[in-house]
């Protein structure tokens, strides 16, 4: 940990207080701490740049948020395939059905139920996931990712911030360092929460979690803060009430928080101190000068030099390049056999559900075919991209909506369940899909000529 005596730490031991062994209370807050949190934190780093107080390995802490379906049991993180995690994708008949619902073209369009009552989130088909890597933020939750005003990842909205100490993983497969996205290879070794973690969460969440033996004992084994899910923030905030919580307990622990924007590079903070605007942008620059210094000396590698390779993947669609230090997880070959994998399970699956819908739900297997080549050059085109387009072929279209209107949509949506209830193992997954889908179609034309 940190040497605590900054006045940071001073001004946050206001908002905690211990309310049981290794179990604390984040009081409620309101618009004026906030501010006054964000001047505090300002005023501690323009103070630190104009000491001189140098940087050491215990300034920095590991941050990570995560949905309550993905805390890790015994505080130990595995690889995603190991964990048995899935994802969602769209199933190749949801476009279809949202032009049947909403288009007046397709009013006439017998599915067997009104119209209204399309919901194409039944229809999301699951799949294995494949991921080695876990990803942390440095001193500060992950930011979203906002492409077009809107949100591709949300980050500061989850359930769960796990805060540690980076000096604690020292000996864990470290393989990128980057404020904004530092990770870990996990694939040959299990990545362990230690002892001096902290996790942070609401309390409804909290008595929802403890309800469970296992879990309940995992907490028990770190120091737990606790906020209420109810705040009294108005909605003209700019900073997420998860962020500005995880601003209080890295300032309790004795680090100094920063914060990022669309989880590329750090974002310089502004106040008013009184007479004029403060910035932290010499802070910023100290910090990232010490994460160049811990890249040569940990990965024998740089922060501020950014490949050729990089640099093009950062242009944008008008060809302006983003310019940023420090290498992201999709501008390394971790991303490019991820995106490899995830993409052949999808694949891998499809053709699964297709061949269900064909055996048990009256598929023609040569439109099969035509929807899984479809599909398929989809997924190639889109998947990992910030913005993707919704799947729909016009040269189909006239054959799927006479399928859909042949079974009804309550059938896809009970064959769509059928096919999520028999989850498919990242293992089989891994199988050539050229080869399968050589076997699919055998499959397909072997239960058409039965028919």
């Amino acid at each position: 940990m940190p040497i605590i005596t900054n006045e940071l730490y001073n001004y946050s031991k206001q908002f905690i207080k211990e309310i049981d062994n290794r179990l604390f209370e984040i009081r409620t807050i309101d618009n004026i701490d906030v501010e006054n949190l964000a001047k505090c934190i300002i005023t501690q780093k323009r103070k630190n740049v104009e000491e001189n107080v140098p940087f050491s390995l215990g300034d920095i802490a590991l941050v990570r948020t995560m949905a309550t379906d993905n805390f890790p049991r015994n505080l130990i993180y595995h690889t995603l395939q190991a964990d048995n995690k899935m994802g969602y994708f769209d199933n190749p008949f949801s476009k279809f059905l949202e032009y049947i619902k909403y288009l007046e073209e397709f009013k006439n369009i017998d599915i067997g139920c009104e119209r209204s009552n399309i919901d194409v989130s039944k229809l999301k088909l699951q799949y294995p996931l494949f991921r080695n890597t876990k990803h942390f933020s440095l001193n500060g939750l992950a930011s979203n990712v906002v492409v077009l005003c809107k949100a591709t990842a949300t980050f500061d909205n989850k359930e769960i911030i796990v805060i540690e100490p980076f000096k604690d993983h020292l000996g864990d497969n470290l393989v990128n360092l980057n404020p904004v996205d530092t990770f870990y290879d996990l694939e040959d070794s299990s990545f362990k929460i230690g002892q001096n973690a902290v996790i942070i969460m609401d309390s409804d969440t909290y008595k929802r979690l403890i309800s469970n033996d296992g879990i309940r004992d995992d907490l028990s084994k770190v120091r737990v803060f606790l906020y209420s899910p109810n705040n009294n923030l108005s909605s003209c905030s700019g900073t997420s009430y998860q962020t500005i919580m995880t601003d209080i307990v890295l300032s309790y622990l004795g680090y100094i928080p920063q914060h990022s924007v669309d989880q590329c590079e750090l974002k310089p903070d502004y106040c008013f101190d009184g007479t004029k605007f403060i910035d932290d942008k010499d802070y910023l620059t100290k910090f990232q000068d010490f994460i160049e210094k811990l890249n040569i000396t940990l990965l024998h590698q740089h922060y501020y030099c950014v490949s050729k390779s990089q640099i093009e993947k950062r242009k944008t669609k008008d060809g302006t390049i983003i310019d940023f230090p420090g290498t992201l997880h999709s501008e390394t070959d971790f991303a490019y056999e991820e995106d490899k994998a995830n993409i052949n399970s999808i694949l891998y699956c499809l053709q699964k559900y297709l061949s269900l819908l064909v055996e048990k739900y009256e598929l023609n297997s040569d439109l099969a075919e035509r929807i899984f080549e479809s599909y398929s050059k989809h997924i190639k085109e889109y998947y990992g991209k910030n913005f993707v387009a919704e799947y729909h072929d016009f040269d189909i279209e006239n054959e799927v909506i006479g399928y859909i209107e042949q079974i009804g949509y309550e059938n896809l949506v009970n064959a769509t369940i059928s096919f999520n209830n028999n989850p498919i193992k990242y293992e089989d997954t891994k199988k050539d899909t050229a080869r399968d889908k050589k076997h699919l179609t055998l499959y397909l034309n072997g239960s058409k000529q039965r028919k």
